[in-house]
This record gives structure tokens, C-alpha cells and sequence, in this order.
């Protein structure tokens, strides 16, 4: 009896933590739920996820936005600004804004040149879309953008929008060809070309 009494003793916390491990293995982690929740678009669900998991907002963000620069995840760029922006309504901090911003300068290159042409960029999409990259070959004046597009607008991205952008391009880089993209949660919704020869940027679905 004492030998069964023993092995129970033994056993059952074992059992116990095995059963807690796979809980907390099956358990998401805050910035995928928070995922979750921006792609149905739930806006109270994003707030609670922030209010009530606080503490654990900042190193996910940069975690996150570090794997989103690193790979190039546009859509994660735009769920890590949400969150940012919901962590500083509801604490009054704005660092994780700052960092982000910083994030994408690095990923840019930080090159003055391309400054104005992503902020003017940015403006004709009336705040719905953001630049995951931008990278430009002042010796073969190649030109790469990643824009990444707000859900909310996705594959109804107008395209008389991405004709300025092509204009707005031309305009700040006349020498420049390349491609320029635009993404929704890593689908492409349009996008501009241009060959070497051709004297515009022209649109492509």
C-alpha cells in the first residue's frame, strides 16, 4: 500500500505538468491573438487584448516588428503599428510609435533622397498605406517598394491612386525602373512597372 501510495505521490504531479505544458503549448501567444482579431476586423477585441495584457504589449511588438523587417511581412508592419497605437491610448506611451517608425527607416536604408517620394507616397494613400521596403541602385537606377495596403481597403485599392504614386516617382526619380508593389495580408492587390527603356511607370493587377 505504502509502494502505491508512493508511486501516486510521484506520478501525479508528473502528470500535472505534462498537462499544464501542453496547455500552455496550445495557448497562443498575445500577438497572435491580436492577429486574429485584426483580420475580422474587431475592434474590441484589440482593445481588451491591449488593456488586459499591458505588460506584455512592448516586447511582443518588437518582436514581432523585427520578424516583419527581417522577412519583409508587410501586413505584420501595419498589425504592429495597431498595436502600438492602441498600447499608447490606452497607457500615453508613445515609444512603441517611435520604434516602429525607426524600425522602418532601417529598413529603408535611411536614404534622404527617398524621403520625400515615400512621404508623398504614404499621403496619396489618405493614410491606408504604409512602406514595408524601399530599395533604389543609384548606378543602375533600380527601384524596388513593398507598400503595404490597410485591410480595410485590400483589393478595392483605387487604382487611379496608384497611377499619382507612378507620377509622384517619375517626378522625384526620372531615371528610375523597377517595381513597385502593393500588398494585403501578403497578397498583391496592384502593382507599377517599368522597363529600362520605357519612358513611364505603367500598371499592373
Amino acid at each position: 500500500m505504502k509502494k502505491v501510495l508512493f508511486l501516486f505521490a510521484v506520478i501525479f504531479p508528473l502528470v500535472s505538468l505534462l498537462a499544464a505544458g501542453m496547455t500552455h503549448a496550445q495557448e497562443k501567444r498575445l500577438g497572435q491573438k491580436f492577429i486574429d482579431a485584426y483580420s475580422a476586423k474587431d475592434e474590441n477585441a484589440m482593445r481588451l487584448l491591449i488593456k488586459e495584457n499591458k505588460d506584455g504589449v512592448p516586447d511582443e511588438v518588437e518582436s514581432m516588428m523585427a520578424y516583419a523587417v527581417e522577412n519583409k511581412v508587410g501586413w505584420m508592419v501595419e498589425v504592429c503599428e495597431k498595436m502600438a497605437a492602441l498600447y499608447k491610448e490606452e497607457t500615453g506611451d508613445s515609444s512603441l510609435l517611435d520604434k516602429i517608425e525607426e524600425a522602418m527607416k532601417g529598413a529603408s536604408g535611411e536614404d534622404p533622397k527617398l524621403g520625400k517620394l515615400q512621404e508623398e507616397i504614404i499621403e496619396i494613400g489618405k493614410g491606408q498605406w504604409s512602406i514595408v521596403t524601399t530599395e533604389y541602385d543609384e548606378k543602375s537606377h533600380i527601384l524596388k517598394i513593398e507598400i503595404n495596403v490597410s485591410p480595410e481597403v485590400g483589393t478595392d485599392i483605387d487604382k487611379k491612386d496608384v497611377e499619382k504614386a507612378g507620377k509622384s516617382i517619375e517626378k522625384a526619380l526620372p531615371e528610375a525602373h523597377g517595381k513597385v508593389t502593393w500588398v494585403s495580408f501578403g497578397v498583391g492587390v496592384a502593382s507599377l512597372l517599368r522597363e529600362e527603356n520605357s519612358k513611364t511607370w505603367k500598371t499592373r493587377e
